[in-house]
């Protein structure tokens, strides 16, 4: 072996390590990218603040529990045009009696894209103890919806999972 071809074979050295430091830096940012961008991925809001308020969480869902209300969802076609949902709530007490003069209001997320959240507002309907609203642009699939209810100073909460359905043709 010559003196030439040792110093030829030592100096590629150098460049592939720096090739390989190069190349994990482009896998980490790519992986970043694709775990920053990702829809479907969300934290919890208030997640930290909720947690630290475990044990005043627990005492406010026997409260609830102890009121023995019910809630029934009933999710309507789509809009065609839209995709728009009329949702229709009602809230029950413990004999199964519609309440009446309760305000209710919903935080949605559909499961695939829960940073996408959306706010509803559910308004009399007429009927006793009905209240509806309507949820836009509504994809189909499991939904969460967290609920919160209001009738004087009584407050009442649930999350629940409803399953929207596709459009039926």
């Amino acid at each position: 072996m010559t003196t030439t071809e040792r110093s030829s074979s030592g100096r590629v050295w150098p460049y592939a390590v720096v090739g390989l430091l190069a190349m994990n830096a482009v896998i980490v940012g790519i992986t970043v990218y694709a775990a920053s961008s990702d829809r479907s991925f969300a934290v919890v809001p208030g997640y930290y603040e909720k947690a630290s308020r475990w044990d005043d969480e627990v005492r406010a869902r026997q409260r609830e529990s102890a009121m023995g209300w019910a809630l029934r969802m009933e999710v309507g076609s789509p809009d065609l045009r839209s995709g728009d949902r009329l949702l229709i709530a009602t809230l029950t007490d413990r004999h199964g009696e519609s309440l009446s003069d309760v305000s209710l209001k919903a935080e949605a997320f559909h499961n695939a894209s829960a940073r996408d959240r959306v706010t509803l507002d559910f308004a009399p309907t007429g009927r006793p103890g009905e209240l509806a609203c309507t949820l836009h642009g509504s994809r189909p699939g499991l939904w969460t919806f967290d609920f919160a209810a209001r009738r004087g100073k009584e407050t009442w909460s649930q999350s629940s999972d409803i399953e929207v359905s596709g459009v039926s043709r």
